[in-house]
């Protein structure tokens, strides 16, 4: 146990008084995200990150598919522009739902390049920022906090998959889930309600995780039915 550590409860509520640091921890979090993939802000409409095509294309075919779904009717999950003419089941694909559907609606207005290259960035300025939130919520310290965020957000992890694999660049989740989870455990319905928001919500981002369960308990190769099963059992244990 850490010496002096602030239980829970006791660093929960944040005074209004704190309000204008994590403002500036957020500005702070966004412009490292600029400056870090600099010069992508200087070509948000025609460029992608990454070393050349590859991965970072499929991704950015996510939010073109998304927008003529919607705009046109079709089954999201669904396209006969792949593998035409039998068409193609996206259930398994790396869809990245979530953030193509923000793509679609909320930066609907802008290209589809560039609304892929904000879902980002704002994913980037999250990753830190959700960090920093936990670990401010743990220590009251800021500098600290900035320290756990900088830590996790610019993880050579999120740095490697930056050139192409952008669904797993989308981390903020996991600190927002880390303090959700333990109002929710104390019988907080709306911190159980955001916890369960947040783990769903992982699915439409980064569904290999969904389908690992699966494959780690029932083996090669993964699918959809395996994770399910494996799914259904784990809720049946809970009751």
């Amino acid at each position: 146990m850490v010496p002096h550590a602030r239980t829970w409860n006791q660093a929960s509520t944040s005074p209004p008084s704190r309000l204008p640091g994590h403002v500036a921890a957020a500005g702070a979090f966004a412009a490292l995200a600029v400056v870090w993939t600099f010069p992508l802000v200087r070509h948000l409409s025609t460029h992608l990150p990454g070393g050349g095509a590859g991965d970072n294309v499929d991704f950015l075919w996510n939010f073109w598919w998304m927008r003529m779904a919607l705009s046109s009717g079709f089954d999201v999950f669904q396209t006969a522009y792949l593998f035409v003419p039998a068409g193609a089941d996206l259930t398994l694909h790396t869809h990245t739902a979530l953030p193509a559907f923000v793509g679609a609606t909320i930066l609907g207005a802008f290209p589809v390049i560039a609304a892929q290259n904000l879902t980002i960035l704002l994913s980037l300025s999250l990753n830190g920022f959700c960090a920093y939130l936990l670990a401010w919520r743990l220590t009251r310290d800021h500098g600290a906090a900035l320290i756990g965020g900088l830590v996790f957000g610019g993880s050579p992890y999120i740095a490697a998959h930056l050139n192409g694999h952008f669904n797993l660049t989308t981390a903020w989740m996991i600190p927002l889930f880390a303090m959700a989870a333990p109002e929710a455990i104390g019988g907080s319905m709306t911190w159980a309600v955001l916890a369960g928001l947040l783990l769903g919500s992982n699915n439409y981002i980064a569904n290999q995780v969904f389908l690992e369960i699966g494959g780690q308990r029932l083996g090669a190769p993964v699918s959809l039915e395996k994770s399910l099963k494996v799914a259904n059992e784990m809720l049946a244990k809970q009751g």
